[in-house]
């Protein structure tokens, strides 16, 4: 605000420079006891807001609840939510990938508040060209393939959703991450992770589910199929609004 109208001075009367006319404002300010009282409360307030108030890129899926349900489709796809849902969102995401990340933080949110009303069946949709070369020729999100390898495998020890969270967690640095880490977190022993990086049956689970997404036309995440529909991006706020109001 500073800045702004010291700009708009300088440019209407042109009395020195930006920076002087700043640091006029501000001894003006500092000689009023009132102006010193409200700009306290003020910044003071300001200062309290983004210390407690978490940035949106470092919210956190709220913790699995006993009385949250999960289960795996029969085509064998893991879901979260609602046993008779009013409303099934399919997701296509990549670990890597930071919108999915917010939009998974927000899906949760609401499936922790709904539970039963909404079901999130997932689906891997890595944009790694080493699983998915027909929309991403060109290397990008190195190693989100062998990050959802993890999770199919994590799926097959009943430990998808503790797995799925962390690997969003880690997706967001995007850095290499330590294998024996990502072991000790999910409680999946260390060799076992390194051979479903190898194991040509994951792989093969992993090629259906991108293969499936190319067949329903999806060139980017996160894309939501709901009743046969793609929506890219975003779900659009009056469909979840029509099952929840």
């Amino acid at each position: 605000m500073l800045f702004f109208f010291s700009w708009i001075t300088h440019r209407r009367f042109g009395n020195g420079t930006i920076v002087a006319n700043i640091r006029t404002s501000i001894l003006y300010l500092k000689s009023s006891t009132p102006n010193k009282i409200i700009f306290s409360v003020f910044f003071t307030t300001v200062a309290i807001a983004i210390i407690s108030t978490p940035h949106y890129w470092q919210y956190s899926p709220p913790p699995l609840s006993k009385s949250i349900l999960t289960g795996i489709t029969k085509e064998g796809h893991p879901w979260i939510g609602a046993e008779q849902p009013k409303l099934t969102i399919d997701e296509y995401t990549d670990y890597q990938c930071f919108q999915c990340y917010k939009t998974h933080y927000n899906i949760r949110q609401l499936i922790a508040k709904y539970p039963d009303r909404i079901r999130l069946v997932h689906h891997h949709y890595p944009m790694d060209n080493e699983v998915n070369s027909v929309i991403v020729p060109e290397p990008f999100h190195v190693g989100s393939g062998k990050m959802a390898q993890l999770a199919i495998y994590a799926l097959s020890k009943q430990k998808f959703w503790q797995t799925n969270d962390l690997l969003y967690e880690l997706g967001r640095n995007k850095k290499s991450f330590n294998l024996k880490i990502v072991s000790e977190k999910i409680e999946i022993p260390e060799e076992e992770l390194a051979w479903a990086l190898e194991s040509k049956e994951v792989k093969e689970i992993l090629r259906y589910d991108v293969w499936h997404g190319m067949k329903l036309g999806i060139t980017g995440t996160p894309a939501f199929v709901i009743e046969g529909k793609v929506y890219s991006g975003t779900i659009p706020p009056e469909i979840i609004k029509g099952i929840l109001y």
